[in-house]
């Protein structure tokens, strides 16, 4: 089996190619508000330096959110087109879970990932590791920092990640010690782990609905509240 996965979620745009027996393929790329032009060339590079077809692939698999709305929504129109026009399955995988399983690595007794929604909010998830593999504790929320950290207070020995957690490194810190935040390379949603995930679910013999599957912005994105507010109804 060869799946795409499609990671949109943040300034830094990843794909890769895996199967069931790992990796293929990775490229990440800074696309800077550039992602619409960039995303299927880039596609299609990954796939040409594999020496691969899209006729080659199985699978599609994409990143959920929450995150970046506009990236969010482009790559989800990308990776339902073809899956669509191939006619292979697409499954969907919350960024969330692809950031706490990437932490994994770090071998942590808790995860708390967060990811930055606006000044002085967070969308946030935390996990409890068993056996080496993050288990969700709740859905994602939204809100101040402060808030994860009061339930993080709950969880043994907790590191956080994702780029909510840079960007709030000294709050996080002055509470929890200096090497709670984990490094760079857990604050990016990996395509690759992304892949991992969703061959697992293929493997289980799941897949998504390729016109009803929708991204999990988990609150209503800032430019449909704009558009509202500025045309009330009567």
């Amino acid at each position: 089996m060869l799946a795409l996965a499609i990671e949109t979620s943040g300034d830094v745009a990843g794909l890769a190619l895996a199967t069931e027996e790992g990796l293929v393929s990775e490229l990440d790329f800074s696309h800077r508000m550039d992602l619409l032009r960039r995303l299927m060339p880039n596609v299609d590079g990954l796939l040409g330096d594999a020496g691969r077809s899209p006729h080659d692939l199985d699978a599609v698999v994409i990143s959920l959110g929450p995150g970046s709305f506009t990236g969010l929504r482009i790559g989800m129109a990308a990776a339902k087109s073809v899956a669509h026009v191939l006619g292979k399955p697409i499954v969907g995988v919350p960024t969330m879970d692809v950031l706490a399983h990437g932490a994994s690595a770090a071998r942590p007794k808790s995860i708390a990932t967060l990811i930055h929604a606006r000044p002085q909010e967070v969308f946030w998830a935390i996990y409890r590791c068993d056996a080496g593999r993050p288990v969700r504790l709740a859905e994602d929320r939204v809100s101040p920092v402060q808030d994860v950290m009061r339930e993080a207070k709950r969880q043994s020995k907790i590191v956080f990640c994702g780029n909510g957690a840079e960007r709030n490194r000294e709050a996080l810190e002055a509470e929890f010690g200096p090497s709670c935040v984990l490094d760079e390379r857990f604050h990016t949603p990996r395509a690759a782990v992304l892949a991992s995930l969703g061959i697992e679910r293929l493997m289980r013999g799941e897949s998504d609905d390729v016109f009803g599957l929708a991204p999990r912005y988990v609150r209503r994105p800032t430019p449909v509240v704009r558009i509202e507010a500025s045309n009330p109804r009567d």
